[in-house]
């Protein structure tokens, strides 16, 4: 009897690492390698731009703040388009993504070709002739301005992650909930503290009446008590309880009673 062995990774059809798979990787947490690579993208794309300040300061009439101006906005309008085509990618779906990357792209491209012409054409716009050697150094600007681009593109797209956002807003819900519940227990025990004080002056009210109708008690024996004294004298006097024992000049008791009165 043969006994036939067969590989562990028989029947087992091999994969092709996807790297847009590979890039939606990861936990709801912030990556900070991500967000470094974006902070490096950002500065080569500064610095990209910054290298054309001489023609834009011939073009805005040398003045030196709206030269600064125009390269700060240069600069922030290519990292916003190069962000925007990354964060579309990665949280937008159907039709709408392809019309919204396809435009960013656009005007991206037309920014950085207007870019490299700009610096190709550098020495006609200062009013001079244009130097073979400024070619091979636009096109190395242009190279550096698409690779700057592409990093922020990527690092937006990995940081573009629908679980951070949910997770930051979930700790936004429950600090808020959190600060809710404080002020709800803070009023709470003031509502127990409130109910445990009417309580105990319910409770002394309560020994109040009841120590009254004890006195009352008292006072209501004590008047019984001389009630029965003063009928017993009153029964034990025969001068006033019988008319045999009443002398004859006397008046009757009530009659006593009445003319005194």
């Amino acid at each position: 009897m043969s006994i036939t062995t067969m590989s562990p990774h028989a029947g087992v059809t091999p994969t092709r690492m996807n790297p847009i798979r590979w890039l939606e990787q990861g936990g709801p947490y912030l990556n900070v390698i991500a967000l470094v690579l974006l902070a490096v993208g950002v500065a080569t794309q500064s610095v990209d731009v910054t290298l054309a300040k001489g023609v834009l300061d011939v073009v805005v009439n040398g003045s030196e703040a709206l030269s600064w101006a125009v390269a700060v906005g240069l600069t922030a309008a290519a990292c916003a388009l190069a962000a925007g085509i990354g964060v579309e990618l990665r949280t937008t779906e159907g039709l709408a993504r392809r019309w919204v990357v396809a435009s960013l792209v656009v005007v991206w491209l037309g920014l950085g070709t207007s870019l490299f012409l700009v610096r190709y054409n550098e020495g006609s716009i200062i009013g001079g002739s244009n130097d073979p050697a400024d070619l091979p150094i636009a096109a190395l600007m242009a190279v550096l301005y698409l690779a700057a681009g592409l990093d922020i593109a990527i690092q937006s797209y990995v940081l573009a992650n629908p679980r951070m956002g949910a997770l930051w807003i979930s700790g936004a819900l429950i600090g808020r909930y959190e600060r809710r519940h404080r002020r709800t227990a803070a009023l709470l025990h003031a509502v127990r503290e409130a109910l445990a004080d009417h309580s105990s002056a319910l409770s002394r009210l309560d020994e109040s009446y009841r120590a009254g109708l004890h006195l009352i008690d008292a006072f209501e024996a004590d008047l019984k008590d001389h009630a029965r004294l003063a009928m017993t004298a009153h029964l034990g006097d025969p001068a006033r309880s019988s008319q045999i024992y009443r002398r004859p000049h006397e008046p009757a008791p009530i009659a006593a009673e009445a003319g005194s009165r």
